[in-house]
């Protein structure tokens, strides 16, 4: 099996991948037996967003002793870290405040959804961080230098976090705000976008992405019996999967049918998604609209 996963996969990536998947199946399917008899989603709040963070997760494949990392493996597991952590004690913290996450009050009552809800996060767990496991699996001896497309990278995963962060704490604040009961949020980054949050989480890992996937396409070409280059270019799927994930299962697609069922009567929530993007500031059917508005104003200016 091993002289299988090798072949298919390269030596290196073979090593971590495989750890990786079973960590990833093995402890969501755990999770899911605790869970599936309480009709409770708390543990996977808790757990699946440290979950990358685990050994052999994150720890850069290298021979002993002694350790050696290149600079760009520590980089990018600092960064992984990072947002696991924040992501784990965010999610921890509105769970316990709410008593729960309103997106998955069916999910939970059907065990065999509940189950392919779990194993969706196993796959998230996989995919989303490819390119972090991809660089901690091949030795450091054998990757290029840190150069510009790397650090453009970094800085773009530092403003997705931020931006992520920053929506996520003015969501907060306006959420434990008694005189905000029964609205909802349009003011700060939520102003220009309906969803920042999952703005600032794509761009996120698209800085990762461009950190790990160039340095590991040049290695897969020069040592293909290491790292085969359809691993190295599939790590690109990580910010593709997120927008995903974000648009069309468990984010944007839910909260805007509840947003709907809940203001979809009110003038104000009507108006705020006519000039307001669902997901990238500034830009999407906002656009559309208003120049839909200028032509019908500059037609019946004409008349």
């Amino acid at each position: 099996m091993t002289e299988l996963l090798s072949g298919i996969l390269g030596t290196d990536a073979a090593r971590i991948l495989a750890p990786v998947w079973l960590v990833a199946y093995g402890t969501q399917i755990a999770g899911f037996a605790i869970s599936a008899p309480l009709q409770s989603e708390k543990p996977a709040s808790l757990v699946s967003p440290s979950e990358p963070t685990y050994p052999p997760n994150t720890f850069p494949i290298t021979p002993p002793p002694p350790p050696r990392y290149h600079t760009r493996q520590i980089i990018a597991t600092t960064l992984q870290t990072v947002w696991s952590l924040r992501l784990a004690v965010y999610l921890g913290l509105r769970v316990m405040r709410k008593g729960g996450d309103s997106r998955f009050e069916k999910v939970k009552r059907s065990p065999g959804m509940f189950l392919i809800f779990w194993l969706g996060q196993a796959l998230w767990i996989f995919l989303i961080p490819l390119g972090v496991y991809g660089v901690n699996a091949v030795p450091p001896e054998l990757h290029p230098p840190i150069g510009l497309t790397d650090l453009f990278g970094v800085a773009l995963w530092f403003f997705g976090i931020t931006f992520e962060a920053i929506a996520d704490m003015q969501k907060g604040a306006f959420s434990k705000d008694p005189k905000n009961h029964g609205k909802f949020i349009r003011n700060g980054l939520w102003r220009i976008s309906r969803h920042p949050n999952y703005f600032g989480e794509i761009v996120l890992w698209a800085g990762m992405t461009l950190l790990c996937t160039p340095a590991l396409v040049k290695i897969s070409q020069s040592y293909p019996e290491r790292i085969k280059p359809a691993v190295a270019y599939s790590t690109v799927v990580s910010p593709v999967f997120t927008t995903y994930l974000l648009n069309m299962v468990s984010g944007i697609n839910i909260l805007e049918k509840q947003g709907d069922r809940r203001w979809g009567h009110l003038k104000e929530w009507q108006e705020y998604k006519e000039t307001t993007p669902a997901l990238v500031p500034w830009i999407g059917w906002w656009w559309m609209n208003k120049m839909k508005k200028d032509v019908k104003a500059a037609h019946g200016k004409s008349k």
